[in-house]
């Protein structure tokens, strides 16, 4: 898990971008939740996305940050409403909030994810699989998978 850890918080270091708990700090901000992908067999772009959910809007955007490519710069994708209330329901019924990491010996697949969630002081984070088949882990990959497969998209390294 050490070494996914460190893969993991590199990412965030190497793209510059504010943490999750800073930007739930906004007024304008009800919740955060991010996405870190990272590919230990180099096949595709390591990236991290990130969907702000503001008070009152119907449409959300997830900023995808790729790692070394397009000079740094975002790629944006519009969540409609019904996904985003989808995506978090599924969080729930997983208990998310209370879950631990996957066990290492679970996380030997060549894609990782670390899932964050913050909202109104409250911050939590899972690193998993995609590839899991058990529960509760699983009902997040389906949910990313279904809801948000934008914050996961592969952009094959050349």
């Amino acid at each position: 898990m050490a070494t996914y850890d460190r893969a993991l918080r590199s990412l965030a270091e190497r793209i510059n971008i504010k943490s999750v708990k800073t930007i739930c700090k906004q007024i304008t901000v009800q919740a955060v939740h991010r996405i870190a992908v990272y590919y230990a067999d180099g096949r595709a772009a390591h990236s991290i996305a990130t969907l702000i959910q503001h008070r009152g809007e119907i449409t959300h955007t997830v900023e995808v940050f790729y790692d070394g490519l397009f000079d740094k710069k975002s790629i944006e994708h519009n969540i409609h409403l019904d996904d985003y209330e989808a995506y978090a329901k599924a969080l729930q019924k997983a208990h998310f909030d209370s879950l631990g990491d996957m066990p290492d010996h679970d996380l030997s697949s060549n894609t990782v994810w670390c899932v964050e969630r913050a909202s109104a002081g409250l911050y939590h984070m899972v690193v998993m699989s995609p590839e899991v088949t058990s529960v509760p882990y699983v009902t997040i990959s389906k949910a990313v998978k279904t809801h948000m497969p934008e914050a996961i998209r592969e952009v094959p390294v050349r």
